[in-house]
């Protein structure tokens, strides 16, 4: 549970995401530095296990300091990968800043919980 994918190609089109059983989800920045999560892919966001493994991570994952701990050694591996990825694809191409971008966000925003702990 609240298990990163492993980071692979996919985190440039998905970013960073996470499995709670069956269940996959996105993790973003907010503007006012949080985390939401999101199902992916978006059209299975209807499924009737969503509501439930979006509560897991907001209530049991995020609070979590090892967790934590194990998203932001991740974040900075897919931050790595992400930036020496070179793909012939030019819309994979094109994703690369917005991700690198975000995972930033992502690890600032998982600070700002560590110091309100």
């Amino acid at each position: 549970m609240c298990q990163p994918s492993k980071v692979y190609e996919d985190w440039i089109t998905k970013g960073f995401h996470i499995h709670i059983g069956r269940i996959e989800l996105v993790v973003r920045p907010t503007f006012d530095g949080g985390v939401v999560f999101k199902r992916w892919p978006p059209h299975a966001a209807r499924d009737a296990d969503t509501p439930a493994a979006i509560k897991t991570a907001v209530q049991i994952c995020l609070p979590d300091s090892k967790v934590r701990d194990k998203w932001r050694r991740d974040l900075e591996r897919a931050m790595e990968f992400v930036r020496d990825f070179r793909c012939l694809q030019p819309r994979l191409d094109a994703l690369r800043n917005g991700r690198l971008f975000e995972f930033h966000r992502l690890l600032r925003a998982l600070a700002l919980y560590d110091e309100e702990e």
